[in-house]
């Protein structure tokens, strides 16, 4: 690769080139890992795409999920679902003795703090638990 490479006048850059032996059975064999002093390693992103050695795709799929999770989080407040669970509620109290906030409710509902609950819903199985906790106590 090296001898071609200086053919058309390209320098490899051993610190940057990285190799990948794409095998489905994982039988990475130690004599082909060791080429020319290369990184060789397991899965890197190409073109946005998360390219792994076991040729699958779930690895990807999982990145993917990810990333549409994160960009809806960092999402303008246009859902009122949203609002909700971050306690940005706009407004002000009718007059007379102060009602229980909600966020005290919540508190007290799930006994973490507001700002937990926020990461304990991105854990979907923890918050079904959680909620089906403080609803069926009542």
């Amino acid at each position: 690769m090296e001898d071609v490479s200086l053919e058309f006048g390209l320098k490899i850059n051993r610190s940057k080139t990285k190799v990948m032996i794409v095998d489905r059975m994982n039988n990475n064999l130690p004599e082909v890992s060791k080429i020319a002093n290369c990184e060789v390693v397991q899965s890197y992103v190409y073109l946005g795409a998360l390219v792994s050695n076991n040729g699958g795709c779930i690895d990807e799929i999982k990145r993917r999920m990810a990333i549409s999770r994160s960009a809806m989080d960092k999402r303008d407040n246009d859902s009122i679902e949203r609002l909700v669970v971050q306690g940005r509620i706009e407004g002000t109290r009718s007059r007379g003795r102060s009602p229980m906030r909600w966020a005290d409710q919540i508190k007290a509902a799930v006994a973490v703090p507001l700002y937990e609950c926020a990461r304990k819903a991105a854990a979907r199985e923890e918050w079904r638990r959680i909620v089906k906790r403080a609803t069926t106590l009542k």
